[in-house]
């Protein structure tokens, strides 16, 4: 979609992409935002380097209508999670990417708790980490608030001292292994003192960062 993407449209002294599909190839409002829906699909999963793409475009739209639809699922994460589901049911469909977008969602509903700062163990839910760990090859670098109750695997840890997750804030730099150098964070709600532990923790990401 380099035409809409880049504007070329202009070139040929169209207002907008949507004049430009009307003009040229006599097509209607709704199928040039059609047309706008299935090349943002096609970009990301072609940017994150997936075997094959949506088959049909009733398949884009859809992929596109669930991650606009709240909670939002990242075009990314569904079409991953279609895409394993597809070996069982025989092909992608616009009917399966619904049924599956459901059932993220409903694996993935945060509970009102999970905002409680009473509490600093909240656990990243079971369908979400499955799919940060498939992202990473199965293993992220480095889960800098980890504890026994995860469901993030990591090939390196920071977790619990007798003093809570404190070893991840003391440590100089953050070290994740040098062939796999993502980080997760999903940072404890407690304060400490006046301020918020993810406060601390997200700089400290930052500083990781930077580096």
């Amino acid at each position: 979609m380099h035409i809409d993407r880049e504007q070329l449209w202009k070139a040929g002294g169209y207002s907008t992409f949507t004049d430009y599909m009307s003009g040229r190839w006599k097509k209607s409002s709704s199928a040039a935002a059609y047309i706008k829906q299935c090349g943002k699909v096609f970009e990301v999963t072609s940017e994150y380097g997936f075997p094959e793409g949506p088959p049909s475009q009733r398949v884009c739209r859809t992929l596109f209508k669930e991650s606009k639809t709240p909670p939002f699922i990242a075009i990314a994460t569904l079409w991953a999670y279609t895409l394993r589901n597809v070996t069982t049911s025989g092909k992608a469909s616009g009917k399966l990417v619904s049924k599956l977008a459901a059932q993220l969602r409903s694996e993935t509903a945060p509970q009102p708790i999970y905002f409680s700062a009473a509490e600093d163990r909240w656990n990243t839910p079971a369908a979400l980490a499955r799919e940060i760990n498939d992202f990473f090859g199965g293993y992220v670098g480095l889960d800098s608030c980890w504890n026994s109750s995860c469901h993030i695997k990591a090939h390196r840890m920071y977790g619990e001292t007798t003093a809570g997750f404190i070893d991840a804030l003391v440590i100089p730099t953050w070290r994740p292994p040098q062939d796999n150098k993502s980080v997760f964070l999903n940072p404890p709600s407690k304060l400490n003192g006046a301020v918020s532990y993810q406060y601390l923790f997200t700089r400290k990401l930052d500083d990781a960062l930077k580096e």
